[in-house]
């Protein structure tokens, strides 16, 4: 450095003294000397330039993902397919896992990027077992109510679902073996075990307020092959006026799904599930109300014996304040019970149409995977994975 320091005191000098100006040699060597210094500044700067650019496209590349998800989730499937089909994008439909794949659609970036996006919706995630570690939504037919009166109403089915596969949790603790419970949630197991809820509505009358207060009351007891029991309970409060209609609405998924059969159809079994519901009014006599209580089962796919027919509730494992549902008379009650549950041909007692149309037996949630690579290029810029 001291060296390089006396070469451009030198220079300088002659500049300023030596008429002669300076040697092309020199000029040469200046510019060399220059070169040498200034290299490793330039590549850094344009190494920079390529950094920023990079994660730019990436930037970009990941707001297209996010916006394509977007625009899945607000069509229908049967849509998504016609339009990305009009649009000469190639849509692959796996008739054995239900999963649609649409691939390389065209998206201009916000730097005018040329991106190539690909769109998968698999529904096997949520559907396939109970080792599965997602929500088995998929697994089961849902009906619709045809007619909730508003929001304010009582829904009743986290309450009675929340424990349906948690049987390693409750049955911790209990007499069975330790092996029977790390496995409790296996088919083999699971299919020795029988769910029976009582439902206790109590309802008071507040004669100051006007109100009507109901606490309701779920005990959900799971019995490991006619032995071991283990019940758990949830419960809710609710205020009605007395103008408004007092509705509680039930939706049951089905928790034996693995039974042999107890009698039913050649497109059905029923299954060993049993619910009773007790209604108690406590307040003044003059001032009952009428209680409408709505129950909607969830067909199931049998996976036990005779895999592939539908499992249902026998409607005779119905009570309603210890009576057989077939037996109860809805109408001459202050407590009106309305079901899907079993036939309605032949048990139903009342002509309420429960639900609209026929059980949900489409796909209903698909996990959504988006790859967005850039034209010409097989590196992946941004993905992004959500449901749809």
């Amino acid at each position: 450095m001291v060296k390089l320091k006396g070469f451009f005191k030198k220079i300088r000098r002659q500049f300023n003294s030596d008429n002669r100006g300076v040697s092309l040699v020199e000029i040469l060597a200046t510019v060399a000397i220059i070169a040498i210094i200034s290299t490793p500044l330039i590549n850094s700067f344009i190494n920079a330039i390529k950094v920023n650019g990079q994660a730019r496209i990436i930037q970009n590349g990941t707001s297209v993902a996010q916006d394509m998800a977007e625009v899945f989730k607000v069509f229908e499937v049967e849509q998504l397919v016609k339009n990305y089909e009009d649009q000469g994008v190639e849509v692959i439909y796996d008739e054995t896992t239900g999963k649609y794949t649409f691939s390389n659609i065209a998206v201009e970036g916000a730097d005018g990027e040329d991106f190539l996006v690909t769109v998968e919706l698999d529904p096997t995630t949520y559907a396939g077992g109970l080792e599965s570690d997602k929500l088995q939504v998929n697994d089961v037919n849902l009906p619709v109510f045809s007619g909730l009166y508003g929001s304010d109403c009582v829904m009743l089915y986290r309450q009675y679902a929340s424990f349906d596969e948690q049987l390693m949790e409750i049955f911790a603790g209990t007499t069975l073996d330790n092996n029977i419970v790390k496995n409790i949630n296996t088919d083999a197991e699971r299919r020795k075990i029988t769910k029976s809820t009582d439902i206790i509505v109590n309802c008071d009358y507040n004669s100051t307020s006007e109100k009507y207060f109901y606490d309701i009351k779920l005990n959900m007891t799971y019995t490991y092959d006619y032995g071991v029991s283990v019940t758990v309970t949830k419960s809710m409060e609710k205020s009605y006026s007395g103008d408004e209609i007092h509705n509680i609405y039930m939706i049951c998924p089905i928790f034996d799904k693995y039974s042999i059969g107890f009698g039913g159809t050649e497109e059905f079994f029923y299954n060993s599930d049993k619910i009773n519901i007790t209604y108690n009014y406590t307040g003044n006599i003059d001032n009952e109300h009428d209680l409408y209580f709505y129950i909607a089962e969830q067909q199931a796919t049998n996976i036990g014996y005779d895999a592939g027919k539908l499992m249902r509730i026998n409607p005779r494992n119905l009570y309603i304040n210890g009576v057989d549902y077939t037996m109860y008379n809805t109408e001459s009650e202050r407590l009106k019970v309305y079901t899907n549950i079993g036939d309605k041909d032949t048990t139903f007692s009342n002509s309420y149409d429960l639900t609209y149309g026929d059980y949900n037996t489409g796909i209903a949630l698909y996990e959504m995977n988006v790859t967005v690579t850039e034209e010409g290029s097989t590196d992946t810029v941004a993905t992004f994975t959500t449901t749809k």
